[in-house]
C-alpha cells in the first residue's frame, strides 16, 4: 500500500491487478528519474489480452484506492469491483464491455471507444465521476446503470444499438454539464436528469424527462469534420477533436 509503479513504453500481453491503495502510472521511454518527465501520450503503454482470456473475464482489476494513469488497455474489460479507485489518462478500446464498477469511481482524461458498452455500473454502483473524457463509437450505452455526474466530457456515435434499454447516462439523477453529445442514438430518457451548457445535435436523443439548462440544441452545428485522433492517430495532440465552420452556432 501506498507504494508507486512505473510502466514502461511497450505491448503487453498479460492481466493484471492492481492492488488497494498502489498507483500505477505507464507511458515511460525508461530513463526517466521523474514522474513528470514522462509523456504518456507518445511512449504508448499498450496491455492486451493472453491467449485464452474470455471476453467476460477482466484484463485488468482495480482494487480499492488503487490509481491507473497513462495505459491502454485494448480488447478486454477493466473492472472496479471496489470504492475510490481512479482511472486518469487512459484509453479502453475494441472490446465489448469497457469497464465495469460496482463501487464509486473516478474515470479523469480518458477515452473510450469501438465497444458495444463504456461504463456500466453493477450492483446499485454509487457515484461515478467522469471528467474530460472521450467517447466514440460505443455501439449501446457510453454509461449506465449508474448516477453518473459528467463534466467537460465528449461523445461521438454512441448510443443505441441493438438494445434498447441502454440510455446515455444512466440512473436516476445523472448529470452532464459543459459536454457534446453529436451523433448516435439515445433509446432512454434521462430520467430525472439534467444537461447543463451542452450542445446537443437532437432534444429527441434524451426524451421527455430530460431537463436542459442552457444548452444548445440543433441539427446543424456547423461542424466540418470530426477527428478524435487526428492526422498523426494519437489521441490528446494539438490536431484531435472537433473542427468547426466559421459560422457555427457553436462559436
Amino acid at each position: 500500500q501506498g507504494s508507486e509503479v512505473w510502466i514502461a513504453a511497450g505491448v503487453y500481453g498479460e492481466t493484471v491487478e492492481i492492488p488497494a491503495y498502489v498507483w500505477v502510472f505507464a507511458g515511460f521511454s525508461g530513463a526517466e528519474t521523474l514522474l513528470t518527465a514522462r509523456d504518456w501520450r507518445y511512449n504508448q503503454t499498450i496491455l492486451s489480452p493472453p491467449a485464452g482470456l474470455r471476453s467476460d473475464s477482466p484484463l485488468v482489476v482495480l482494487r480499492e484506492g488503487s490509481v491507473l494513469d497513462g495505459l491502454q488497455i485494448v480488447g478486454g474489460l477493466t473492472d472496479a469491483p471496489e470504492g475510490q479507485a481512479e482511472l486518469r489518462h487512459c484509453q479502453l478500446r475494441g472490446a465489448p464491455e469497457l469497464l465495469r464498477c460496482a463501487q464509486n469511481l473516478v474515470v479523469e482524461s480518458c477515452a473510450l471507444a469501438e465497444a458495444q458498452k463504456g461504463i456500466v455500473g453493477t450492483a446499485g454502483a454509487p457515484d461515478v465521476s467522469v471528467r474530460n473524457c472521450l467517447f466514440w463509437d460505443v455501439a449501446q450505452a457510453a454509461i449506465s446503470g449508474t448516477d453518473a455526474t459528467v463534466c467537460n466530457s465528449t461523445f461521438l456515435n454512441t448510443g443505441g444499438g441493438e438494445s434498447p434499454i441502454w440510455t446515455h447516462l444512466g440512473g436516476n439523477e445523472a448529470t452532464a454539464r459543459n459536454c457534446v453529445f453529436l451523433g448516435g442514438e439515445w433509446a432512454g430518457p434521462i430520467a430525472g436528469g439534467s444537461l447543463t451548457n451542452c450542445f446537443v445535435d437532437s432534444a429527441q436523443e434524451f426524451g421527455s424527462d430530460a431537463a436542459f439548462v442552457d444548452c444548445v440544441v440543433s441539427d446543424a452545428p456547423g461542424i466540418v469534420s470530426i477527428s478524435p485522433e487526428g492526422v498523426d492517430g494519437i489521441l490528446w495532440t494539438l490536431d484531435d477533436g472537433l473542427r468547426l465552420g466559421a459560422g457555427s452556432i457553436c462559436i
